[in-house]
């Protein structure tokens, strides 16, 4: 089975990276192995929990930071950090950094804000994502995410605004 098919089955649309080979990757949040579980954070900045292939935790028992790595084949693997950094690079774009994602989108994260103000941040991640999944990567990008990042933080300060006191 190909890691496309492999990905796809396991519902995870991951990154892709280049080195001397192709792969999909993601980084690792959490692993646990004695549930078989790991989570990655997906390139739409969403952790994910999943069972990955049987005998994955009897090689090594990944650390946060590293990735999960699924290869042409559908072999699943991970790397740790440094080597993966190191050693691969977002598919076609210069300006994919490790995680897969143009760089600004760590501007648009959400999820370590409070939920009466993930609601109105999470709006503008998701429309950023879109800008970056579909627009190529070039300078007027760039701008159209730096405009959505003001507009998304006066979002967000418009939400925590409080009157001046006026005084008598």
């Amino acid at each position: 089975m190909s890691r496309t098919a492999i990905c796809a089955a396991l519902g995870l649309a991951l990154a892709v990276f280049v080195s001397h080979k192709v792969v999909q990757a993601a980084p690792i949040v959490a692993s646990d192995a004695a549930a078989h579980t790991l989570t990655i954070m997906l390139p739409s900045g969403e952790p994910h929990t999943f069972t990955p292939s049987p005998g994955f935790f009897a090689r090594a028992v990944p650390t946060p930071g590293d990735y999960f790595v699924v290869y042409e084949d559908g072999y699943q693997s991970h790397s740790p950090k440094a080597v993966f950094e190191d050693g691969y690079k977002g598919e076609g774009d210069p300006a994919l950094v490790s995680h897969g994602t143009d760089r600004m989108m760590q501007f648009f994260s959400y999820q370590h804000l409070p939920e009466h103000l993930q609601a109105h941040s999470k709006p503008f991640h998701d429309l950023a994502q879109t800008i970056v999944d579909t627009l190529p990567p070039n300078a007027e990008r760039t701008t159209a995410l730096r405009k959505l990042l003001e507009a998304k933080d006066c979002a967000v300060r418009a939400c925590i605004y409080k009157e001046p006191e006026r005084s008598a």
